[in-house]
């Protein structure tokens, strides 16, 4: 099966619905076997998640997604590739804070 049908059917209502349900409630199941997934099914599942959350990103309002993103792989790819930059942009500089913020409510020993 092609990526293209597998990203189409992830993004659909209905698989939307099930992953939502299935996260919430735990005893829905998506496919008949519960383990020893194949590889199509692993790919299937990655994609099901990487929709429900651009979905979140849709709702919350965030910049640059929108339903015509939705709509096109390519857009959505790059829409992807935006928000990975900006979150490890963003983590890098949590990391550099706490590299020079040396200021910690730890008490330390003052020699005179």
């Amino acid at each position: 099966m092609e990526e293209r049908t597998l990203r189409t059917i992830a993004k659909s209502i209905k698989y939307q619905t099930l992953f939502a349900r299935a996260k919430d409630m735990g005893n829905i199941k998506i496919f008949n076997n519960d383990t020893e997934f194949s590889k199509i099914q692993v790919i299937f599942l990655q994609w099901i998640q990487v929709y429900s959350s651009l979905y979140q990103d849709l709702i919350m309002g965030e910049q640059f997604i929108n339903e015509e993103v939705m709509e096109d792989f390519m857009k959505c790819d790059n829409y992807l590739f935006y928000r990975s930059k900006k979150y490890e942009t963003k983590n890098q500089s949590k990391i550099q804070k706490k590299k020079t913020d040396n200021t910690g409510n730890i008490p330390g020993v003052i020699f005179v």
